[in-house]
């Protein structure tokens, strides 16, 4: 007996190497791909900000973003968290608030 291979919206075929096998997984390149990228991009920048920083003495304005701008221990951890936290809490809510007003097939 040949193994049968669930079709989409088709019901079975009795073909394994039919043409629905490939376009099944067609959603794995359009859309769980770019996602997937999407989140390593946001995950890195997200992450970049804590290597960014040295808190030694002999941290230089060149290697170390807080010693540019004169951050220190307490002023970083305030922008790394608490505004971080608000700023992409505002932004949500405004998104939020988009997705709700708007039709997205405009």
């Amino acid at each position: 007996a040949k193994p049968l291979v669930l079709q989409s919206r088709k019901g079975l075929s009795e073909d394994p190497n039919s043409e629905t096998m490939d376009s099944s997984f067609k959603w794995l390149g359009t859309l769980v791909l770019p996602l997937l990228f999407l989140y390593i991009s946001n995950q890195w920048s997200r992450s970049s900000l804590y290597y960014l920083v040295n808190f030694s003495e002999d941290a230089t304005p060149f290697s170390a973003m807080n010693v540019d701008i004169g951050f220190d221990q307490t002023q970083f951890g305030l922008l790394a968290s608490l505004a971080f936290t608000i700023l992409f809490s505002v932004a949500s809510l405004g998104a939020g608030a988009a997705a709700d007003r708007f039709d997205r097939k405009t």
